[in-house]
């Protein structure tokens, strides 16, 4: 008994031991097949910061956990991360571990995953990340190349508080599923089997074409089915999915064959109650849901028959009956009562073409009120059959006791509808009118809105829309938001096919208003960031390209008496606005503002995603200066000076840029020209002529008058660039050019043509010692009664440093006389350098010939300890690979379990053998290394005093 429990004993041990070691073991084997699978299989960039190996959490398999897993996509998708998943749980069969060709995997478990979908208006995919098949090669190769180094052989599938996001441009889908669990047990591995599934999301959004189908709905389905795994066949037994308050039950079959699905599906309504079906509409279930009190019965069916695949689509159908329906929130008057509903919605199979929408009766009575809505809608795709009708009157009023919105303050106001749309789309594009029946209104009437969320009052006093085949008619629409009136009338063209088809919207619509505040029709976070009165740049709030529509064809035109954007406040704003091709162009538009006048041409467009560009053309008239420098960033980046001028200017201007994600003008991108012309202005405390006035001497040029100026100028690169121009500054006649960038560097040059009896006794002084410094230089000047000065103005806006200089000819400076007197040193040095060049070259000569020796010398001493190095090097792996040898061949003696040890012994021995060498190397290296640098360091020394010798 001693003895079996001795060996019972000394058992346990060795398994203990081997779940401690083989995790070690085996963990990089597996880690590099998981990385090489990744690089294999997808061209993305798959990531995970930590990963652990276990015996024990799953025995006797393995337990594979990778942390932190990331997906990032390429190209389009290069900053977009496709998944992160906290933590990834796989479960290895042991056998196939030890086996090193095919991991088998029977267990997933993926926790706090976020999975990101997108599709690009184009239709190109995140996902789209498998690889491409390579070139055609043999039988062989290609299965070679195909196999897989894991192997899925499921029996459990789990997934725990994750989320996935499905945002489709091209279809104008968005899905959002927050807090998913899902579970699926069963046996894959075998031909036959029942599978069970259990998927719960928290919050389930659907929005398309901007409207939100469901919103933050509770999802649940549990779902039993047999699975003919070899035939792909699954049959549905018991199953139930729960939407909110609705309860549905579906059963039938699926069949997968090639590319084709094989449907077979009919699904009911569990409770027959029209709460349930109430529950899906976002508002109301979100509102109060459990304490309505509702009445009425609801019947729900449909079905899907046929084959899915890219060519073809199953035949489908829904009914859908209400009766007798009410619901009503418990503390409010009134309910929405007599509702009713017939709808069904058919598919005879083949495409989306053939679907069917009939909703023969929809009607509801608000608080008294009632509304009644039919459709029928045949052939949406090739030409939409349209035969609509929409009648009912709503109170503003009577909401608020149907319906709890206690945020709002004030509501009131009348919808009356009396639409009717009957006929083919094509007859519209043939503009058969005769054969399209569209007519009736829609009449808004004194609606009043008023919400502690929106400060302003919302006022429509009146506006009116008639219907016909070829357009609506704007016959008015006047309305008022806080101080900001709008009035529009005019016609919208081309609707239906807009609708329907995605066809160009067109209009032509004539809009006027005698007060329009922008900032105070902005969200209060956007107006503060423009003011700067409240958000900062740190501010949530982040401004973002404003895109133009593609199929949009608008022609507006514009009549404001008083229009205010930013601090900017125009007047008399009267003009054309084209919005076309993802453009919007302004055509002769006109305005007084800052005492002037301005007229506008040119367009905004948004030529690609997240793109903007601007190309306008400005006549300016009698600005004023100061005004337009405080108004306007470009000129303040530009033309710093003009915050401190009193006057007005003209300007004519032609300016291209692209803005940045604020809406900002990219002053490395912009490019223009223009003519600036100025009355006579007063400038008074300016940097730039404080650092003039000090370096003169000169307490006149702190302010100064400056005559009627005429000025040329263009962007370049970043760049303000002033083209020399003529002024006078009193009796002083000037010329002034140079450039200014965004960056606000600055370099100009001022000519002055001063009086002599304009100087004092302290510009007299300097300009004393400036003619003193040339003539030492060479220059033979003399002072007459006109100086001719030069100044360099460089630096920045803020800091800019002034250089003074004389000159007796345009464009000479004090430089230049410094240049002259370095050319004479340079003529009279030119006879002693050619008469030493020649002891020169014998010096350097010979310190290169003996700078060459020594490291010739040191390159010899380093590869005999190079050599030397790589000898021991593979004396040490060659010993190492025979102690290898000898272990793997006394482990195969011992068994299965002995030879896999030595086997990883070996390869550790060889592993370690591998860095002895490689460490041998490295240390050669570093001492040659070592004699090398030593060398150079004597070599430079050698070649530097021979050319310090030189220099002396």
């Amino acid at each position: 008994m001693k003895k079996f429990l001795k060996i019972l004993a000394i058992i346990i041990l060795i398994i203990v031991l081997l779940g401690i070691s083989l995790p070690f073991i085996f963990q990089k084997k597996i880690i590099e097949k998981v990385k090489q699978e990744a690089n294999n299989s997808v061209k993305a960039k798959i990531d995970f910061t930590d990963y652990s190996l276990s015996l024990f959490r799953n025995f006797p398999n393995f337990s594979l956990e990778l942390n932190d897993l990331s997906v990032v996509g390429v190209d389009e998708f290069k900053n977009d991360t496709l998944a992160q998943i906290n933590s990834m749980f796989l479960s290895l069969d042991l056998a196939s571990v030890f086996s090193g060709d095919e991991y088998e995997v029977s267990s997933i478990k993926i926790e706090d995953a976020k999975v990101y979908l997108k599709v690009l208006k184009n239709e190109k995919a995140n996902w789209d990340i498998e690889k491409p098949e390579t070139a055609a090669v043999s039988e062989d190769e290609t299965a070679s190349e195909a196999s897989s180094s894991f192997k899925l052989l499921l029996k459990e599938l789990i997934i725990k508080h994750s989320e996935i996001i499905y945002d489709d441009e091209s279809l104008g889908v968005y899905v959002k599923a927050k807090g998913i669990t899902h579970q699926l047990n069963g046996n894959l591995t075998e031909d036959f089997t029942s599978l069970y599934t259990n998927s719960k999301i928290d919050q389930f959004t659907l929005k398309y074409g901007g409207i939100n189908y469901l919103n933050n709905s509770a999802i649940n389905l549990m779902a039993n089915f047999d699975a003919d795994l070899k035939n792909s066949i699954y049959t549905f037994k018991k199953n139930q999915a729960q939407i909110n308050d609705l309860f549905l039950s579906f059963d039938g079959s699926v069949a997968m064959t090639n590319d084709d699905i094989n449907l077979l599906l009919t699904f009911g309504v569990s409770k027959n109650n029209f709460k349930s079906f109430l529950s899906l509409i976002p508002a109301i279930y979100s509102k109060d849901f459990a304490s309505i009190e509702t009445e009425g019965n609801l019947a729900l069916d449909g079905y899907v028959k046929g084959i899915y695949n890219d060519n073809s689509m199953p035949a489908f159908g829904v009914n859908i009956e209400i009766k007798d329906a009410m619901f009503k929130y418990p503390d409010l008057p009134k309910p929405v009562d007599k509702i009713a509903l017939n709808a069904k919605i058919i598919n005879r199979g083949g495409n989306y073409d053939n679907t069917e929408i009939d909703i023969s009766k929809f009607h509801f009575d608000i608080a008294g009120n009632p509304v009644d809505i039919k459709l029928k809608l045949k052939t949406p795709e090739s030409d939409p059959d349209i035969d609509g009708h929409v009648k009912g009157t709503i109170d503003l009023s009577s909401v608020k006791e149907i319906y709890p919105i206690e945020e709002i303050d004030k509501l009131s106001g009348f919808f009356i509808a009396d639409i009717h749309v009957d006929g083919k789309l094509s007859s519209i594009e043939k503009e058969d009118y005769e054969n399209f029946n569209s007519y009736g209104s829609l009449v808004v009437k004194s609606v009043i809105y008023n919400t502690p969320e929106v400060s302003k009052t919302i006022l429509i006093r009146n506006a009116q829309l008639n219907f016909s085949p070829a357009y609506l008619d704007l016959v008015s629409f006047n309305s008022r938001i806080g101080k900001s009136d709008f009035k529009a009338h005019g016609k919208i063209n081309d609707y239906l096919a807009y609708i329907f088809k995605n066809k160009t919207l067109k209009g032509n619509l004539n809009t006027n208003s005698l007060n329009v505040d922008l900032n105070e029709l902005m969200a209060e976070e956007i107006s503060d960031t423009i003011s700067g009165t409240g958000a900062s740049a740190e501010s949530d709030y982040e401004l973002s390209i404003i895109e133009v529509p593609q199929n949009i064809d608008f022609v507006l035109n514009s009549e404001f008496k008083k229009l205010i954007y930013d601090n900017i406040s125009m007047t008399n704003v009267t003009g054309k606005i084209e919005i076309k091709n993802k453009k919007v162009s302004l055509k002769n538009l006109k305005m007084d503002l800052l005492e002037g006048n301005m007229t506008l041409n040119g367009s905004y467009s948004t030529p690609k995603n997240d793109e903007a560009e601007i190309d306008f053309n400005f006549n300016i008239k009698e600005f004023n200066i100061k005004k337009s420098a405080k108004t306007f960033l470009t000129m303040q980046k530009f033309v710093p000076i003009a915050e401190r001028a009193q006057g007005k200017f003209s300007c004519k201007m032609k300016l291209k840029s692209k803005l940045d994600k604020q809406m900002m003008p990219d002053y490395s991108t912009m490019t223009g020209s223009g003519n600036f012309k100025t009355s006579k202005i007063v400038v008074d405390g300016s940097n730039s002529l404080n650092k003039i006035s000090e370096a003169l001497k000169m307490d006149k040029f702190k302010n100064i008058t400056i005559d009627k100026t005429d000025l040329s100028f263009e962007f370049i690169d970043g760049k303000l660039i002033v083209k020399p121009f003529d002024f006078k500054i009193n009796k002083i006649q000037a010329n002034l050019g140079g450039w200014t960038s965004f960056e606000q560097n600055i370099d100009y040059l001022l000519k002055l043509k001063i009086p002599r009896q304009e100087l004092g006794s302290k510009a007299n002084s300097v300009l004393n010692n400036l003619v003193s410094e040339a003539n030492k230089k060479g220059a033979n000047f003399s002072l007459g009664d006109m100086i001719d000065m030069n100044l360099k103005i460089r630096g920045t806006v803020t800091n800019p440093k002034v250089t003074p200089g004389i000159s007796d000819q345009p464009g000479n400076t004090i430089e230049d006389l410094k240049k002259k007197a370095a050319e004479e040193l340079k003529k009279k040095k030119k006879e002693l350098e050619k008469l030493a060049k020649k002891e020169a070259d014998k010096i350097l000569k010979q310190a290169n010939r003996q700078a060459d020796e020594i490291l010739k010398a040191a390159q010899e001493q380093s590869d005999k300890i190079m050599k030397e190095a790589q000898r021991t090097a593979n004396k040490a792996k060659t010993e190492a690979s025979k102690q290898a040898d000898k272990l793997k061949a006394e482990g195969k003696k011992k068994g299965f379990i002995a030879e896999v040890a030595a086997k990883k012994v070996a390869e550790k021995l060889v592993e370690q053998a591998e860095k002895t060498a490689e460490g041998f190397v490295n240390e050669a290296k570093k001492q040659t290394n070592k004699i090398m640098e030593k060398a150079r360091k004597k070599a430079d020394k050698i070649k530097q005093d021979a050319k310090n010798k030189i220099k002396k």
